[in-house]
């Protein structure tokens, strides 16, 4: 069984992009309104709704959700530059915290989502 994820967005082409670039996901369909982004572990499904689109530019962090994803990753300051690079976020090196041998920290996706990344310490 493979482990999945849903959020919900405002311009799905433009995140479907988003999280493909920035964590190596494969889109495995094309249906309006919802796509599924996947990897060997788990997949990512996008559902698309006029309620998540950003009323702002930047989009303001949306903080109040008892959910958050997570992302492993190979090296947060490399994530870092690639978030830059897509329009997103990641929290200061200063705000990294280290759990059960993983470095962590937050990234604000380009439409306020906050995801939790980790990598080796």
């Amino acid at each position: 069984m493979t482990a999945r994820a849903v959020i919900y967005v405002g311009d799905l082409e433009k995140m479907v992009s988003f999280y493909s670039r920035m964590f190596g996901l494969t889109r495995v369909d094309a249906e309006t309104g919802f796509a599924t982004l996947c990897s060997a572990e788990w997949e990512l499904s996008l559902v698309q709704t006029p309620e998540a689109a950003p009323t702002t530019a930047p989009a303001p962090r949306r903080s109040d959700t008892a959910v958050k994803v997570g992302f492993s990753v190979v090296d947060l300051d490399a994530t870092a530059a690639l978030a830059t690079a897509l329009n997103a976020t990641m929290d200061p090196p200063e705000n990294r915290w280290v759990h059960r041998g993983r470095v962590l920290c937050d990234l604000v996706d380009p439409e306020g989502n906050v995801l939790s990344l980790s990598a080796p310490e």
